[in-house]
């Protein structure tokens, strides 16, 4: 197969709500840079969102399965899960929904799939599906910004101007995910004990701010009966934001049947993503056959 005939599909915030995201102003300035360059558009679906490639990476795990008329057998793909009851025995299970949180570096997205099939046998997922997606502007980023104004002039100076990427990735690590110290060589601990109750403060503000947003996208809607979780993005790999998040999300809710997340251990229905998942549930998704309708 030739490459450059491959189509291209891209994800992007969920800012333009439901279907028809291509038609956001911001989509739009990216599809047509693309075809500037040469890239070859996907012809039906060449801008999908996020939070809804997230939960179709996830679900799926990647996996890309074809019939023999070369239509995506929805079945395998999604191993027979939840979401594929209500299709299987639509008078059993009434209604489906998939809730998918993704904490980024500048954007949280959030979206629920619903799928209901009021009581028809259906062999098309879409014909179903309502989707209900939002970002807003809230992200590690912001975590990043308040934990700066909290240290010393000298560590902050030098995180802002001398540290490496990789620096980065590491004082993260430390201090937001392990809640340790981050050793240097030049402006030496960052987050010793003398800090700690302030950044755990910061870090516990800003799952709060975070779970306040997600309580209010999920009070747009009714509940329903069977329902997962999926938390992705590099933000919920911080357990402060990642527990809050599933504790937000489970206050009053029928159990979920399975939350998938970045961390280890959890009761029954926790599944802790695959090292790919978490950061990269979004391309996945995004070049799942979930998406494309019209295969020669």
């Amino acid at each position: 197969m030739n490459p450059e005939a491959i189509p291209v599909r891209i994800t992007v915030p969920a800012f333009a709500h439901g279907r028809g995201v291509e038609t956001h102003p911001g989509c739009q300035v990216l599809t047509s840079a693309l075809t500037r360059a040469g890239w070859t558009l996907h012809p039906d679906q060449p801008v999908v969102s996020e939070p809804y490639t997230n939960m179709i990476g996830v679900l799926t795990e990647g996996r890309n399965v074809l019939s023999p008329r070369r239509r995506p057998q929805l079945g395998r793909m999604f191993r027979d899960g939840p979401i594929m009851r209500p299709l299987a025995s639509p008078g059993d299970y009434p209604a489906y929904r998939g809730w998918c949180i993704d904490v980024g570096a500048f954007t949280t997205d959030f979206c629920a799939l619903t799928l209901d099939p009021a009581g028809q046998t259906i062999s098309e997922p879409d014909e179903a599906i309502t989707r209900r997606q939002h970002s807003v502007p809230l992200g590690v980023g912001n975590l990043d910004e308040l934990i700066l104004q909290a240290l010393p002039a000298e560590q902050r100076e030098w995180l802002l101007t001398q540290a490496r990427p990789s620096d980065w990735d590491d004082f993260r690590t430390a201090v937001y995910t392990n809640r340790r110290p981050f050793r240097t060589a030049s402006v030496g601990t960052i987050g010793g004990n003398d800090r700690r109750a302030e950044l755990d403060g910061i870090l516990q503000d800003f799952a709060r701010q975070l779970g306040e947003a997600c309580g209010r996208f999920r009070a747009e809607l009714p509940p329903v009966r069977l329902q997962e979780l999926v938390l992705t993005g590099g933000g919920n790999c911080i357990p402060t934001v990642c527990q809050e998040l599933t504790r937000t999300m489970s206050e009053g809710e029928d159990p979920f049947v399975h939350v998938y997340w970045p961390l280890p251990g959890g009761n029954g229905i926790h599944r802790r993503l695959g090292s790919n998942l978490p950061r990269g549930g979004s391309a996945i998704g995004g070049t799942s056959l979930y998406f494309d309708r019209n295969l020669s």
